[in-house]
């Protein structure tokens, strides 16, 4: 402050100088990682982020809020992890308020198996049945007029759809699969 007074003493005026500094606006991080690993992507002023894990994984393989760490561009930054509805929230608060949020969901992605595990026919395994294989010859013998009706199959995934076609003795029997995600052969 500053004390000013008259020349003949009876009068004094103070000045009072306050100083303000700005708060720093940083909210953003420098980095976001998953077990120690940089999340796929990550770009800082991004702020949701989606992690696919393949057909079957369960929820326990998702993310977990103590799984998650950071490095911060300004040590002003304050920051915290939480769980809201299965997500990841990551809160920076800059000094000065301002905050950023990154949200981390997880999904499972539906399975494209669209593989049979067996095809039988009369109550017997085709020969040399491979999942990868998609045509059979199925020798009958001379003389057959019918198809053969009793044909079944073992599903490669409690997830697939299954139809099957029968056809006269003159065309094949078809047998469609379709996936999870759609996928159909």
């Amino acid at each position: 402050s500053v004390l000013v007074v008259s020349q003949n003493g009876l009068n004094m005026s103070e000045f009072v100088i306050y100083y303000t500094i700005d708060k720093n606006s940083e909210n953003r991080l420098k980095s976001l990682l998953w077990n120690g690993k940089k999340i796929s992507d990550f770009d800082p002023l991004v702020g949701e982020y989606l992690i696919s894990f393949p057909a079957g994984t369960e929820p326990d393989a998702f993310p977990k809020v103590e799984e998650i760490t950071y490095e911060v561009f300004d040590s002003t930054e304050v920051v915290t992890v939480s769980e809201s509805n299965g997500n990841i929230i990551v809160t920076v608060v800059a000094e000065n308020g301002d905050i950023r949020i990154y949200a981390i969901a997880s999904e499972v992605l539906l399975s494209d198996d669209t593989h049979l595990e067996a095809i039988f026919v009369n109550g017997e395994l085709i020969k040399d049945f491979d999942p990868d294989q998609l045509e059979y010859v199925y020798k009958l013998p001379f003389g057959t007029v019918v198809a053969p009706t009793d044909i079944t199959y073992i599903a490669g995934s409690d997830k697939q759809e299954v139809v099957m076609a029968e056809n006269p003795v003159s065309e094949p029997t078809q047998i469609f699969v379709t996936a999870e995600d759609g996928t159909m052969v």
